[in-house]
């Protein structure tokens, strides 16, 4: 994979002292777990990247942030499904009124004078 020959490559120049003070390499990616991206997969942080001091940002390095995120991420999916609830509860209350109102339509039409 051209992308972790690269991650190799930037690792031996900050080993040599070859490449600007506070460098970091990045984290080869696991030719296997490409298509299991999680949130909290390497991949996705983005440290030395485009960084003017050695500290990484706080989303990164400050786990009541990172929990923070995963949380506003559980809510929004709470909402969504809250959203969806409300739709089927509507969808359900409207066929509920159609059936009763056919029961009350038959029973209205039944002819009650019939014995068994």
């Amino acid at each position: 994979m051209e992308y972790n020959k690269l991650c190799a490559q930037i690792a031996k120049l900050i080993r040599d002292a070859k490449a600007p003070p506070g460098s970091m390499a990045p984290i080869p990616i696991p030719p296997k777990g490409l298509w299991q991206v999680d949130v909290d997969d390497t991949l996705l942080q983005d440290v030395g990247i485009d960084n003017d001091t050695d500290v990484p940002s706080p989303w990164l390095s400050d786990k009541k942030v990172h929990a923070g995120i995963k949380a506003l991420l559980e809510l929004d999916r709470c909402d969504e499904e809250d959203s969806r609830l409300r739709r089927e509860k509507l969808a359900l209350q409207v066929w509920f009124r159609e059936e009763w109102e056919i029961i009350r339509e038959a029973i209205k039409g039944a002819d009650m004078s019939l014995e068994y």
